[in-house]
């Protein structure tokens, strides 16, 4: 099956629905779906990945032709989703540890953190645009 931005998945009684946000990879897919946590209804985010990795080219030649617009557009995406509980391909993306110490401690809603989520997308953003004008000036 090939996923469409915006489809809807069932898995169980969960409905996830699938953000095509490439840039990292062409099929980077974020997925979103509803949790409950301490009795409230929260949004849930897992990430794909957004990081430009060494030897990913931004500039003419991209890695592959439209990177960088990738990027961008998926950057839009995941600065403006709804994130309350973020979580990740990569455990540190989203400080699995402390927050699993903090839910062992009895904090039930310890894996809740907008905050948390909108500041690594703002650090992810940051570090693309620097990555971006750093390959534009050298290609000059």
């Amino acid at each position: 099956m090939i996923l469409k931005d915006g489809q809807h998945i069932r898995l169980g009684g969960v409905t996830l629905t699938a953000h095509i946000t490439p840039g990292h990879t062409k099929g980077c897919t974020t997925w979103t779906f509803p949790v409950t946590v301490a009795g409230k209804v929260r949004q849930a985010l897992v990430h794909c990945s957004s990081s430009v990795l060494p030897g990913y080219r931004l500039v003419a030649p991209e890695t592959y032709p439209g990177m960088a617009a990738d990027y961008e557009k998926s950057h839009q995406f995941w600065l403006n989703a709804p994130c309350e509980v973020f979580l990740a391909s990569h455990t540190r993306f989203f400080d699995l540890q402390k927050k699993k110490a903090a839910l062992d401690a009895g904090k039930a809603d310890a894996f809740v953190d907008p905050a948390g989520c909108k500041a690594y997308y703002q650090a992810s953003y940051k570090s693309f645009r620097e990555t971006l004008a750093k390959q534009q000036a050298a290609a000059k």
